[in-house]
């Protein structure tokens, strides 16, 4: 995608975290016992499934049962210069979020960036996208808040 892009001219930067702790707002609760973190959603495991949060914020489920509270996909924020072509690169395996206070772990994967992983800064200054993707449960997974690191590199053109 950027071999029009000189190689002087490609810088790279890691992102932290961002709000990646409450991933999901599926990784914010995974509970039967309905939403208890005011800042995420929560998931009803009946059995093993998955539950897919767009970059854009929509959720879909399959086979975990409910879902509801107020999900929301990682939220990072970059600096570019005007005039700039970025990628936005997503982790490209999945990532292990640990349930706080331990004894449980879920992954997350197949990330997807809002509108696109290409972005064009055309003023110089912060800009902001998230990211989404499907967080894998077990059937006996257990109740709680499921946090963890996305690692997103930028390179800029």
């Amino acid at each position: 995608m950027f071999s029009s892009c000189p190689a002087s001219y490609a810088k790279e930067s890691r992102s932290p975290a961002g709000r990646a702790g409450h991933y999901g707002g599926l990784a914010g609760r995974s509970t039967g016992a309905g939403p208890a973190d005011p800042d995420g959603g929560y998931i009803t495991p009946l059995s093993g499934g998955t539950a897919t949060l767009a970059a854009t914020g929509g959720l879909t489920v399959s086979g975990v049962g409910a879902a509801g509270g107020t999900p929301h996909p990682a939220n990072f924020t970059g600096a570019a210069q005007g005039r700039s072509l970025i990628f936005i690169q997503p982790p490209t395996t999945a990532v292990t979020l640990t349930r706080a206070g331990g004894g449980a772990t879920v992954s997350v994967s197949a990330f997807t960036v809002e509108g696109g992983n290409l972005k064009l800064a055309l003023a110089s200054g912060a800009f902001t996208f998230r990211i989404g993707g499907t967080l894998t449960v077990a059937a006996a997974q257990a109740d709680g808040v499921y946090r963890g690191t996305l690692d997103v590199t930028a390179y800029y053109c």
